[in-house]
């Protein structure tokens, strides 16, 4: 509740979704950036308390394989949340520790460097704040680059399929007119996963074919 002891307004939960199983850090990371943490900076919390599980580790076998991230994972949310704390409440934050099951191996363990990592990540000193406009922008450059791997994907695609017993190098304009508009194509999101662009080989064969006899004509 509030100083004056009034409750706000509710619900206040985000409860995202992770599909699986398989690995997915990168998608981990994007919904904390994108949805999680910007929804806790604007509540404006008095003090963070952090339900610290580590059973998301990938070498935490009983998760059946969800999510599967590592102690970089863990530590650039902690520095997050750090910053959340810094700009909320004066870096009021209380960690409890919660999962994790993958203790073999003691201090070398997943458990055990998982642990570490976030405990190191808070005791290191920072007056680092939460930036919405930093994320904005983290996440813009995450969709261009994704574009560029589209693109330079689609482009090799159409220069190396073999058909019909020959290698088919398409003329330059139209291979760079499919890698643009492969580019132009928005960013869907959660990509979960990288979609590759359906390609007519026969058609785009007939039509290169097409144009090579008319340029000999």
């Amino acid at each position: 509740g509030t100083a004056e002891g009034v409750p706000p307004n509710g619900p206040h939960a985000v409860n995202v979704g992770i599909p699986g199983p398989g690995r997915k850090p990168k998608l981990w990371r994007r919904y904390w950036r994108d949805a999680i943490l910007p929804a806790l900076y604007a509540f404006k919390p008095d003090v963070l308390f952090v339900s610290a599980g580590f059973d998301a580790h990938r070498r935490d076998e009983l998760n059946c394989g969800y999510v599967g991230v590592t102690e970089p994972d863990y530590a650039w949310l902690t520095r997050e949340l750090v910053k959340v704390a810094n700009s909320c409440c004066q870096g009021r934050l209380v960690s409890v520790l919660e999962g994790g099951y993958r203790t073999q191996g003691y201090g070398v363990s997943a458990f055990a460097r998982s642990v570490a990592t976030h405990v190191a990540e808070l005791a290191c000193p920072t007056r680092a704040t939460y930036d919405v406009a930093e994320a904005v922008v983290e996440r813009r450059q995450e969709e261009e680059a994704q574009r560029r791997r589209r693109a330079e994907h689609y482009s090799q695609q159409l220069q190396m399929h073999i058909y019909g017993g020959k290698t088919i190098e398409g003329d330059t304009a139209a291979i760079a007119s499919a890698a643009a508009a492969a580019a132009a194509a928005p960013v869907e999101e959660p990509p979960a996963k990288r979609r590759r662009g359906a390609v007519d080989y026969a058609e785009l064969n007939r039509q290169l074919e097409a144009e090579k006899a008319g340029a000999n004509q």
